[in-house]
C-alpha cells in the first residue's frame, strides 16, 4: 500500500490481497485523522461481504467470493471508545455488469485500489437509536 497526504486529502493507493478497511483505518492511524469521509474509491474486490440492515444486530450479509469491480464507496470514518468505527457502503459490479451494493463489511483488494479521503478536525461518535437499534452519528 502507498499512501500521501496533501492538506486535508489523502490519496491511497492498494495492492491484490490486502484486506481493504483495514488498510484504511492504518493510512487513518498513520495520518492521525480524527475523522474522515470517502470521497472516492474504485478498483476491483473479491472475497467481500455486503450488509443489508434488517433489525438490531442483523445485517443479512452476503458473500461473494468472485472479482467485482468497486464502482464507488460512500461513508464516514469515525472513532469510538478510541479505535476507528467505519460505516462504508460500497456498490460493485460483476462480469455480467451486474451491481450488488449494500453495507460494506469487509473485502480483498484484487489487483488494486484507489482511494481518496478528505480528513477533518472534528469528534464524530455514535449513539444508539432506540427506535431503529441502529448507532447514529452524533458530533460531539
Amino acid at each position: 500500500m502507498e499512501d500521501r497526504r496533501q492538506g486535508d486529502l489523502i490519496v491511497i493507493r492498494m495492492y491484490s490481497g490486502e484486506d481493504f478497511i483495514p488498510s484504511l483505518l492504518e493510512v487513518c492511524e498513520r495520518h492521525a485523522v480524527r475523522a474522515a469521509v470517502v470521497l472516492s474509491s474504485i478498483g476491483q474486490l473479491e472475497d467481500f461481504e455486503l450488509g443489508y440492515f434488517v433489525k438490531k444486530g442483523d445485517y443479512h450479509p452476503t458473500r461473494f467470493d468472485e472479482p467485482y469491480e468497486l464502482i464507488a464507496v460512500s461513508g464516514i470514518i469515525s472513532r469510538e471508545n478510541g479505535a476507528y468505527a467505519p460505516h462504508l457502503h460500497a456498490c460493485l459490479g460483476g462480469k455480467e455488469k451486474q451491481a450488488v451494493a449494500g453495507h460494506l463489511v469487509r473485502g480483498k483488494v484484487k489487483i488494486t485500489n484507489e482511494t481518496v479521503l478528505q480528513a477533518f478536525d472534528m469528534d464524530l461518535g455514535r449513539v444508539e437509536n432506540p427506535e431503529t437499534g441502529l448507532m447514529d452519528l452524533k458530533a460531539a
